[in-house]
């Protein structure tokens, strides 16, 4: 008994929960969102941050070496590398602001991608440039890769996808324009912003708004499929799906890493049978985010897996596919690649803001109505990965 109270008295000094239920490590709380990690037999465990969907993605690659780059730099390739693989994504467009007892905002277009195989030589530099209007992949004076920037939403009418080329020179590859963000026409709510271009084709467009007086805001496009449309909104569970990596949205749901989805039903994810050939997608299995009956009122979930859309307004959109549409209740989502949420609207009462794009998506544009107007969505930033 004297061996254990010993024990006891040591796990309380480094190891404490206290009467409101925080856990306590060495004195320490850690912050909102933080996890326990185990550091080893003998070692205290550490307060975490948990990885993004995003970062998982990355860490999905395996063996393969990374870099990935928001912002213009240069890369130097490694002895014995003869050969990268760099994948170029341009900027998306921003969204529009809503117009007053006009209609609500459209979403920007998403960004081009043009990627594939260079042959390089050890100990050559790599000039990455990323810019509002263009990202490029250059070695001295030959540019390999060029993405343009999506087209930023005007008023009512979306912007237009950018373009993307490729050197001759550059195998295993393509170039591919982004998806155009969606109209709002006469709509209250806005529309979700396009995806960008990717090794699955042209990224999928933004869903439309709706013209009702209560209606959700469009679907942010995916790699694989395009946002769901606004919806005329029942109740507060009724929220646009976005597209997914693998195929388009439905009501309340998003398209996921293997097929589109049906209303209510998220589309599934990839199997080990059916992966994506191209190694920057093949890490994208996750099935599709739906709202599950769970008023987006009193749930907010995090970060959904790479390779869907997000079914709900309570849901962020996941590691390159689009944003769930807004509800009536809450503003709009964005995704990691794909296009943000048109913000919804509701009568008289309120309007709400379009999502962000993530890397290389549209914003989706922000809802209207007679007394309130909200803004789009900011387009996410270029983008560049070089595998090796």
């Amino acid at each position: 008994m004297a061996t254990k109270t010993a024990n006891l008295a040591q796990l309380s000094n480094t190891f404490d929960v206290n009467s409101s239920g925080a856990v306590s490590v060495g004195g320490s709380t850690g912050t909102s969102g933080q996890v326990l990690t185990s550091q080893g037999s003998g070692a205290a465990p550490q307060w975490t941050a948990v990885p993004s969907a995003f970062d998982t993605a990355l860490a999905l690659l395996g063996n393969t070496r990374n870099q990935f780059y928001s912002a213009s730099s240069t890369f130097t390739v490694p002895s014995s590398v003869t050969s990268i693989r760099a994948y170029a994504f341009g900027a998306g467009g921003a969204g529009a602001a809503g117009v007053a007892s006009t209609s609500g905002g459209a979403g920007g277009g998403g960004g081009g991608c043009a990627y594939g195989d260079i042959a390089v030589t050890p100990g050559q530099t790599v000039t990455i440039t990323i810019s509002g209007s263009s990202t490029t992949v250059a070695i001295g004076a030959t540019t390999y890769l060029t993405a343009n920037a999506g087209g930023a939403a005007s008023g009512g009418t979306g912007g237009s996808g950018g373009t993307a080329s490729k050197d001759v020179s550059v195998t295993n590859g393509g170039a591919y324009t982004g998806g155009a963000g969606g109209s709002s026409g006469s709509s209250q709510s806005g529309g979700g912003g396009g995806a960008s271009g990717s090794p699955v084709g042209i990224g999928g467009a933004g869903g439309a708004g709706n013209s009702s007086s209560n209606s959700t805001g469009g679907g942010g496009g995916g790699w694989g499929g395009a946002g769901q449309g606004g919806l005329s909104a029942t109740s507060s569970l009724l929220t646009a799906g976005g597209g997914g990596v693998g195929g388009a949205a439905s009501t309340n749901a998003g398209g996921g890493s293997g097929s589109a989805a049906n209303s209510n039903q998220a589309g599934v994810g990839r199997g080990l049978q059916n992966l994506f050939n191209d190694p920057l997608l093949r890490p994208l299995t996750g099935a599709g985010g739906c709202l599950f009956s769970v008023p987006d009122t009193s749930v907010v979930r995090s970060e959904a897996p790479p390779g869907l859309g997000g079914g709900s307004a309570g849901i962020v959109g996941g590691s390159f596919g689009g944003g769930g549409g807004a509800s009536q209740s809450r503003s709009g989502t964005s995704s990691m690649f794909g296009g943000g949420s048109g913000g919804g609207a509701s009568g008289t009462g309120f309007a709400q803001a379009g999502g962000g794009g993530g890397y290389a998506g549209g914003g989706g544009g922000g809802g209207q109505n007679s007394t309130n107007v909200a803004s789009g969505g900011a387009g996410g930033t270029g983008a560049v990965f070089i595998l090796y």
